[in-house]
């Protein structure tokens, strides 16, 4: 309504201006009729409309689905997958499975996992992708034949195969 009445505002103005741009005087009350009458005119509560009828769309703020090249109006909605929501516990057992060393070594006194040409020592992350997610799993401890993994609060041991 607000974007109406200065719109309106503008018109109003407009044709009064001109009148008096014309006349180097104050419009007449007919040229002022005028504008009012136009300006009523827009102000005029437009009927809603039907239930059944299309509604109007607007061309500078487009619906996400307009945006997209790929969407089609006649098609049936998508079903929506459920997620099923994990503990940091269930998904740091589920990144275990994913961290697969080939062996242990110590270097230096220091122990190492390794992971074919990779070696991973205490204190060094490892990216892990779950369900197209990459997460972040720390390497807390090395033993000769297990390893300690961290993910948020959570920790477990792995033995190495």
């Amino acid at each position: 309504m607000n974007s109406r009445l200065t719109f309106a505002l503008a018109v109003f103005s407009v044709l009064s201006g001109g009148a008096l741009a014309q006349s180097k005087n104050v419009s007449t009350p007919a040229a002022r009729q005028a504008a009012l009458k136009i300006v009523e005119n827009l102000m005029a509560e437009k009927p809603a409309p039907a239930a059944g009828a299309e509604a109007v769309k607007d061309p500078f703020n487009p619906s996400e689905q307009d945006l997209r090249e790929d969407f089609d109006p006649n098609a049936a909605p998508k079903e929506v997958k459920q997620v099923a929501l994990h503990t940091d516990a269930d998904l740091l057992q589920e990144f275990a499975k994913l961290i697969l060393p080939t062996g242990s070594v110590t270097l230096g006194g220091e122990p190492y996992l390794l992971f074919r040409e990779k070696r991973q020592k205490k204190g060094d992350k490892v990216t892990v992708s779950y369900d197209g997610v990459e997460y972040v799993v720390e390497i807390v401890s090395i033993a000769n034949k297990q390893f300690r993994l961290r993910y948020n609060n959570e920790e477990m041991v792995k033995s190495i195969k």
